[in-house]
This record gives structure tokens, sequence and C-alpha cells, in this order.
């Protein structure tokens, strides 16, 4: 309340500052975080430290790209209210409200202004689900603004030196997301493309095999420092060089950088889908501490679409390059890519590994999920997968025109195959035509599967048949010809259904027996709780906080043989444990039960 007077004299009084007669019209302070609890937390706290410090401050100056990011931010009602308000009403368009508020602004000739000596409390989202739910909302929200006429006058209004500051702050940040994404799965398919063409004498293969080589580990490398480096170095300017000598190896040993890799594709994800078909949607999000267990079944019903496919994808297509050898940091980089977006949820989600029996549950739950014919999204997979393709109906049919990175990559091996396989000239010809509207059936029945072109005709298979999933997605989504042609888009919907069903029948079964596996290991459920909250698993003798408060259930004993650390009461344990050692003074009262 004593810096309250001090903010006001920014806008208001003889020593306010001004530019084109103009006082500001958005004042920023910065964020305190509280909500560093467990190890979720910490990683979320430090973003959002790093975003409100050294990357607001870049914003202010020398940038002037600043606009509206939240309950820090003091505004001026007048110049408000000749804007029209702060908030938007288009519930999918301004899905992401506030920003508008700093985009109106500057189109206006307004400016912001941020400053440092004022600190607002936030608390940040301290779970798993929670996190990147927050994450995927604000990614949609950039997608529908890249379309809004605010961002249309701001590339024609701006000076090049602000715009592009503007820009690439904003939208071109999750652009950057996609286009990085979008750079693994060229990478990863042109190294299984080149490795297959050395039968081929290709005079520009080694040349890729060269570039790939030397260039891909520094570029993966410059992209997972540039979410650390910054972070780093507003520690080691605040709290110096052993402070952020202490917070680089808790990053590691907390596995940030997996965190990271999973949520800059979870944002790739939702902000390319959002500019490609629309259909964004607000996702309430909690900022509660997360000691629940999630189940296996809603981990990968969450995150099957934005990232546990992609990352089989990339495994899949590592194995074509078997033969050929592009480095160790090649290998490393795309390995480490793959284990990220694909075991992360479960890595990070409370007491995955408890016991062989919760294991053997889930993957139950997750089976009867998967054969089940009838029900909604939590209790079918055919519904489920449904609700995947029907954002498919808000975009235009012409998107089948344009060529997609799978199309190109059909022609690719189509021509590789051609090339490998001797075909009379007649029947190259009926190939073709098959490949663009067919499962190249013909072509795999000619083929010896213990010819050397074996792996071009699986790689070839597996990329047409990508593509023509999405073919038939966007023509069962949009039903052109209506009810006269209701027999082909009922078909093309039951063979996408087909082809979706055995993929995600392998990679669950593939996951779910990992986890399995994994709960099998002794004391891993210990070591997970410990690197998780940084607390140990508590015994039904400990089931008692201090000052009386009840800590768990001691006449209550999971199913799974752990006594310490049981389904229903364990929750309360941990989260007694947590505010034992980070809010001791919560606990002078007892805890209701």
């Amino acid at each position: 309340a004593l810096f309250l007077p001090l903010a006001l004299q920014e806008m208001v009084g003889s020593s306010v500052k001004q530019r084109g007669g103009r006082r500001p019209g958005i004042l920023g302070f910065r964020e305190h975080i509280f909500s560093n609890i467990g190890l979720l937390g910490r990683l979320a706290a430090d973003s959002e430290f790093t975003f409100g410090t050294v990357v607001q401050r870049t914003m202010d100056r020398p940038l002037e790209a600043r606009l509206h990011y939240g309950h820090p931010d003091v505004m001026d009602k007048l110049q408000m209210l000749q804007q029209g308000g702060v908030s938007k009403g288009t519930r999918g368009l301004n899905l992401s409200e506030d920003i508008f508020a700093g985009l109106d602004l500057v189109l206006r000739g307004g400016w912001t202004t941020y400053k440092e000596y004022f600190h607002v409390g936030k608390g940040r989202d301290m779970g798993f689900m929670s996190a990147l739910s927050f994450y995927a909302k604000v990614s949609m929200g950039n997608g529908e603004q890249a379309i809004t006429r605010q961002w249309l006058r701001l590339g024609l209004e701006l000076p090049l030196s602000r715009l592009l500051g503007i820009f690439y702050t904003h939208v071109g940040y999750y652009l950057n997301q996609m286009a990085m994404a979008s750079a693994l799965q060229s990478f990863a398919f042109m190294t299984a493309f080149f490795a297959l063409c050395q039968p081929i004498d290709m005079g520009f293969a080694d040349s890729a095999v060269g570039v790939t080589t030397s260039y891909f580990a520094i570029f993966y490398l410059l992209f997972v420092l540039a979410s650390v480096v910054p972070l780093l170095f507003e520690v080691c300017l605040e709290e110096g060089l052993r402070a952020a000598t202490t917070v680089a190896v808790n990053q590691l040993l907390s596995l940030g950088p997996v965190f990271s890799a999973f949520q800059s594709k979870l944002m790739g994800h939702y902000f390319q889908t959002t500019l490609y078909h629309g259909g964004a949607q607000y996702i309430p999000t909690g900022r509660g501490l997360a000691t629940a267990r999630e189940s296996f079944l809603k981990l990968f019903r969450t995150f099957a679409c934005s990232n546990i496919h992609e990352g089989f994808e990339l495994a899949f297509l590592l194995l074509f390059t078997s033969g050929v050898y592009f480095g160790w940091a090649f290998y490393l980089c795309v390995s480490f890519t793959v284990v990220s977006w694909t075991t992360a949820p479960f890595l990070f989600n409370p007491r995955q590994f408890a016991s062989p029996a919760q294991a053997v549950r889930d993957a139950r739950q997750w089976g009867h999920w998967m054969w089940r014919p009838s029900g909604g999204e939590e209790e079918s997979w055919v519904a489920w997968v449904d609700r995947q393709q029907d954002v498919r109906r808000h975009s235009a049919l012409s998107w089948l025109f344009l060529p997609s990175w799978r199309l190109l990559s059909a022609v690719c091996t189509t021509v590789l195959v051609l090339n490998l396989v001797p075909v009379p000239p007649f029947a190259r010809t009926v190939l073709l035509a098959l490949v663009a509207v067919s499962l190249t059936c013909f072509e795999m029945s000619a083929i010896e599967w213990w010819s050397a072109s074996a792996g071009a005709v699986l790689l070839h298979k597996y990329i047409t048949i990508s593509y023509l999933l999405e073919v038939a997605d966007t023509i069962a989504a949009h039903r052109p010809g209506g009810c006269v042609l209701k027999i082909f888009h009922d078909a093309l919907k039951i063979w996408s259904r087909s082809v979706r069903f055995m993929r995600d029948l392998l990679l669950g079964a593939l996951l779910s027996m990992m986890c399995v596996l994994l709960s099998l290991v002794p004391c891993l459920a210990r070591l997970h709780i410990l690197f998780l909250f940084r607390t140990r698993a508590q015994s039904a003798a400990e089931a008692m906080c201090p000052n009386g408060a009840v800590r768990a259930n001691s006449n209550e004993v999971a199913d799974d043989g752990l006594e310490d650390f049981g389904e229903a009461s364990s929750s309360d344990a941990l989260l007694c444990r947590l505010l034992e050692r980070f809010a001791p003074k919560a606990l002078k009262q007892p805890l209701e039960p």
C-alpha cells in the first residue's frame, strides 16, 4: 500500500513522462511468484519469474513491445474507455481477451511502461495437467490473435524495428514453437529418406548427411538454451553467480529440459491446429497443489494427439537410418525428444509407479476404453477419436489442395520407390494413380519383402497412409455432396478409425507395459515422490501432523500393499508434509478432516 502513491504518480502529476503528448495507458509491475512448491511449481515459477523480469524489461526498453499481461498492470481508465473497454466479446476470436487492451492502445497511439519497485503477488499452476492446460489455452489464443484485424493493422502501421519486437515476443514466439516441432520431423524424415537412397547414386545425399551431422545438434542446443539462459542471467544479476549455478543444477536434476521440450511441442501443436482449423476454446485451469494421481487413460487421452503420436513417429522414422551414421549428437537429440514427448506425462505424474496393482488397473481401464463401442469421450475410444477430428469442420475444404509436408513426403517416397523397384513404364503410371487415391496395395503386393527396397516401400507406405488419413478426415468432416455421398463419407470414417485404432492400440499397450514394469522396480515409488515434491512418503506410524492435524488415516491401507502411501489418505499426508516444510505457520491450527 505504501507504494501505491508512487504508482499513481506514474500517470498523474508534473513529473509524469509523456510520449506524443500522452501519458502511459498501461503501467506494468513485476510479479512475485509464491507458488514455488513442488517440482512442477518451481518450474512454472521459474518460467513466470523469467517472463516477469528480464523479458518484460527488454520488451519495455528497447523493443517498445510490451502490451497487457494480467493483474499486475494498472490501466488508465479514460484511455481504456476511449477504445471501447478492456476486453473483447467474441468467445473464440478473443480467447486471450486481455491482450487486446494493449493492442488497441498501441493502435491508438498509446504506450505502456514497466516498473520494478512494486511487486504484485501471484500464484501459478503447480500440477502437470493444470500447467499444460494453461499453455494450451494461451497457444490457442495466440492462434486466434494471428488472424485478427488488430495484428493486421499493427503490421501495416508500425515501424519495422518495433513491429519485429512485438511480433517475436507474441505471435512469433508460438510460431517458433510450431516451426521447431516441424523442423524435428523434417530432419527425421530427411535422415530416413537419404539413408534409404544409398543404393541410388545421388550426388547430394552425402551433402545432406553432412549438413545433418554438422548443424542439427547446434541448432537444437541453441533452442534448448534459449529457454534456460534468460533465467540464469536474471538470477545471476539479482542473487549472484553461486545462486545461478544452483538454479542450473536444479533445472537439470528436475528434468527441466524434458518438461520444456514437452511444453514446446504442445504449444506448437495447439497453435498450429488453431491457425489451420480454428475452434479455440477456453480451458479452465486450477491453482491447487496437484498431489492426486492422474490415471493412465486420462494422460493418454489428453496428450496423445499433441505429443505422444508425434514422438513415436520420430522413433519410427529413426529406424530407417540404420546403416548410415549421422553422428552421436543427432541421435542424442532425437532420442531426447522422443523420450520427452512420450514419457513426460508419466514422469511428472504423482505416484505413477506406486504399485504394480495400480498400473495393471490403469492398463485394464485403458483396454476397456479402447474396445468400448459407445459412450462419451471418457468412456469410448470411438467417441474420443471422432471428437479430435471435429475441429476440421471449421477449416475450408481448400486445405486439401494445398501442399502439406505429408503430401510432399509422399511424393518424395514415391520417386524413391519407383527408382529402387523395377516396374514397367505402364505399371508406373498406374502406381502413381493408386498412390493418390488408394493405399498402394498393388505396389506392396508386387514387392519382394526380402529385397533391399523393402525399407523404402515401408516408409512410402507409412507416409502415404498418413497423408491419406488427413484427406479422409477432412472429407468426412465436411461431407461434400451431402446425402448423395453418405456411403463414401462413412467408408472414409471407418477406414480412418481402423488405422488410428491400431496405432493407439500399439502405443497404449507399449506405454502401459512400460508403467507396469517400472512399478515393479523396488523403491522407485519413493524416489519418484522425492523427485516431484522433495519429501518422502509417510508411514502409518507418522500419520499425524504437528499440532494434532491429521496426516493420514492409519486404518486405511491401500490394496496395493503400500501402507505408507494409500490412495485415499496419501494426498492429505503429502500436503501436510509440504506445508510443514514450506509453510509451517499454516499448521498452527488443526486441519479439517
